[in-house]
């Protein structure tokens, strides 16, 4: 994809995501947040002992991980 066929972000996207992921008790538990670099939108999800879904192999749940991706997109 060419540079030019990429949309350019409007000049206040990270303020708004950030409100709206301070209003979501499930991205505060995810411990999401979003940055901007090089006009990329770069999403997070910080580490919680609660997020293990396998103790044994300290395996991120699946429904962590999907949330996030979802959440993302």
């Amino acid at each position: 994809m060419s540079r030019s066929m990429i949309p350019t972000l409007p000049h206040n996207v990270i303020t708004r995501l950030e409100s709206r992921i301070a209003a979501s008790e499930m991205a505060g538990w995810l411990n999401l947040s979003v940055t901007l670099e090089d006009d990329t939108l770069i999403y997070h999800l910080g580490f919680d002992e609660a997020h293990i879904g396998n103790p044994v192999i300290r395996a991120i749940h699946g429904g962590v991980v999907s949330t996030f991706l979802e959440t993302a997109s």
